[in-house]
């Protein structure tokens, strides 16, 4: 693992930092108006507002609790519907911040498509730059 990688794996797992410093390794991208956003929690649909998105996760605000325990996260905008899996759900008060699972090859060009068509333009640059 090179220094970088380890430096930010250190600053990421002191909690608040990353909120802090708003670093992230990639690009985060605000959602355009009239977004739906919908989870699926053991068939049961939960309805949050989108904060941001990027290639790894998405950061949420909803009152209920059962996100908690999602296994899939819906995105949809007008006829446009894709699914990711979750792999990891964080909790501060009212905001989740979700970490996509392992996605193959239609569901990252999917979450792709929808960064290009449903986002306005990103809010900041990540971490891009430091691990090129």
């Amino acid at each position: 693992m090179r220094l970088k990688e380890k430096s930010y794996k250190f600053f990421m797992s002191i909690p608040h930092l990353a909120f802090l410093w708003d670093m992230r390794r990639h690009q985060r991208y605000e959602p355009r108006d009239g977004l739906d956003i919908e989870i699926k929690s053991k068939d049961t649909k939960i309805y949050a507002l989108l904060l941001d998105l990027c290639i790894g996760g998405m950061r949420i605000i909803s009152t209920d609790k059962r996100i908690e325990d999602a296994k899939t996260i819906s995105l949809s905008v007008d006829d446009f519907c894709v699914e990711f899996p979750c792999e990891k759900i964080r909790r501060i008060g009212y905001y989740y911040g979700i970490k996509f699972g392992s996605m193959d090859k239609r569901k990252f060009t999917n979450l792709e498509y929808f960064i290009e068509h449903f986002t306005k333009e990103p809010l900041n640059s990540g971490l891009t730059e430091i691990f090129k």
